[in-house]
């Protein structure tokens, strides 16, 4: 049986799989925290099939405990979500080496009836405020309410999340995740280091780009089954770093 950070881990690379499919020559950037955060959310109101369906694709079903869950008023699945809560309260708590914040937010059109037990539920368990707007006449001014909410979450990062149309009067429910970080590595890169190196696209193609460079030392991992390497670049915090998986073959990168 697995636990909330592995059914996470399975959960990002069934979406890479899929979005690898429809960006085969894009550059792809993803959080599959935010996204398994907000379903779970989903999955929080979700009675009989659906339930059972975004337990399968969440990999819920693969956690301990959820099989001895007993009914209670946030559901028989409360176990899932009370993990969910702990997880994402060890890593957003203050520290002094990195930030990183993860809000939750709904909003809902004014005129279709919420479960008020599913509000307290989802308030409790993931910190997620309601907020009834008026997608039916006034839906240019929610997106532009959305917007402004994730700008401020986000420190002024991301703008103008919901592009123009992206919701109408059919709009029902916007369920929005923002997740900000910002972090300092444990070795620091240094500016004057910065320099120009050939970037290969294929084996035929390259582009000159600017690359952080620096020598110390690192941990790397070889993974001869799926013909890469695996850099590891810690935080100063020792409890975050950041993986880069690096193919053998140039060409190999739709492989990984």
């Amino acid at each position: 049986m697995g636990s909330i950070s592995a059914a996470n881990a399975e959960f990002c690379f069934d979406v890479f799989k899929e979005l690898k499919v429809h960006h085969a020559n894009d550059n792809i950037f993803y959080s599959p925290l935010s996204i398994i955060a907000a379903l779970a959310m989903v999955y929080l109101g979700a009675r009989g099939n659906t339930e059972y369906q975004m337990e399968k694709v969440l990999h819920f079903d693969k956690i301990a405990g959820l099989g001895g869950t007993i009914q209670t008023k946030c559901g028989k699945s409360v176990n899932i979500h009370i993990l969910f809560k702990e997880l994402l309260s060890d890593i957003t708590a203050p520290k002094a080496n990195y930030s990183l914040h993860i809000a939750n937010r709904l909003y809902a059109e004014k005129t279709c009836p919420i479960l008020p037990i599913y509000l307290k539920c989802v308030k409790k368990l993931y910190r997620a405020g309601l907020e009834m707007v008026n997608f039916k006449t006034a839906s240019d001014q929610a997106r532009q309410l959305i917007n402004s909410w994730v700008e401020n979450q986000t420190n002024g990062q991301i703008q103008d999340f919901l592009v123009s149309g992206s919701v109408d009067l059919n709009t029902v429910l916007v369920l929005v995740n923002a997740i900000y970080f910002k972090g300092i590595w444990k070795t620091a890169f240094k500016e004057e280091d910065t320099r120009e190196f050939p970037f290969s696209m294929t084996k035929q193609e390259s582009r000159p780009v600017q690359m952080m460079c620096q020598n110390s030392t690192f941990k790397v991992a070889a993974v001869a089954a799926e013909k890469m390497k695996i850099l590891e670049l810690p935080y100063a915090s020792g409890e975050l770093s950041m993986l880069v998986l690096l193919p053998d073959d140039i060409s190999g990168l739709e492989q990984v």
